[in-house]
């Protein structure tokens, strides 16, 4: 081979590698721009549900798909765990939800969300409970003669697709039957507020968190939010009991010893009391006496 051909192979290899490495580059910037790009989009959306979430906390509405969309299908997945819930946007960012208890499903693939807010009281206020669902979702309530009186009570914004049936046409159905189903059915005991999911038996002292059950699919989940909840009612029923007694020191001839008492009790014995302790509460306004919440 004479010195020109090799010149020129030696020239045309060059021109093959300074090729492939500018393309390298320009693939590696393009795949950081795109990377980039998805992050600041999850982050957006992230934004978009928590102004929606922050919206729904101001007091008991709700939100249509019109109203909860974030503009493209997006991964949403929640996580609850030692009494922190945090939600998850296609993986790439995050959200700390705080102030309120949000029951949704563990992981889904949605366009827009449709939302129901609620407060829980016990018999104060103790926080928001925010139900979320996929748009797209029906959420069967399957219920018996003995139940239906009570199923057909709670009122169910219409922002959800709710089925209400004797016979239960899918898997994912929730039960809310005199009696529980076989299996890992979800289940509610409207009398008790006992929960069932995922096999799992979970005791709520309220049938406004009991009904976070027909929007999560998740045992871990739920229990954990439970007990974020009741974590919360024990350390209101604490301070409640110092307000009392400070109360009393002001306004000596007012009953709150009694509210007291029943504040002990009820840290004792649950919500056996709650009731008396919501009377006693406003019996104090028939005294002239400032109320205790």
């Amino acid at each position: 081979m004479n010195k020109k051909a090799q010149t020129e192979q030696f020239n045309w290899i060059f021109v093959v590698l300074a090729g492939s490495v500018i393309l390298a580059f320009f693939l590696f910037f393009t795949f950081k721009y795109m990377a980039l790009q998805e992050k600041r989009e999850a982050i957006s959306i992230a934004r978009t549900i928590q102004e929606s979430i922050e919206l729904l906390k101001t007091g008991e509405l709700y939100l249509d798909a019109e109203q909860f969309k974030m503009g493209q299908k997006t991964r949403v997945e929640m996580v609850c765990e030692n009494q922190e819930q945090n939600m998850y946007i296609n993986r790439l960012a995050e959200e700390e939800i705080e102030d309120a208890l949000v029951f949704m499903q563990k992981d889904q693939i949605t366009e827009a969300f449709t939302a129901w807010t609620s407060a829980y009281k016990a018999p104060f206020q103790v926080t928001n409970v925010l139900y979320l669902a996929p748009a797209q979702q029906e959420i069967e309530i399957v219920y018996d003669q003995q139940t239906k009186e009570k199923v057909e009570e709670i009122a169910f914004p219409e922002v959800f697709k709710i089925k209400k049936t004797m016979q239960a046409t899918t898997p994912e159905a929730v039960y809310m039957t005199s009696t529980p189903p076989t299996g890992k059915k979800r289940y509610i005991n409207l009398v008790t507020h006992q929960v069932k999911i995922e096999g799992k038996e979970i005791s709520t002292n309220n049938q406004v968190l009991a009904l976070g059950v027909l929007f999560t699919d998740d045992a871990a989940n739920f229990e954990c939010l439970i007990k974020k909840a009741t974590e919360k009612q024990k350390v209101l029923l604490q301070l409640y009991t110092l307000k009392a007694g400070y109360l009393k020191t002001q306004y000596p001839t007012c009953p709150y010893e009694e509210l007291q008492k029943t504040l002990n009790d009820l840290q004792k014995e649950g919500n056996t009391q709650e009731t008396t302790l919501q009377e006693q509460n406003a019996a104090l306004l028939d005294k002239n006496c400032p109320l205790l919440f």
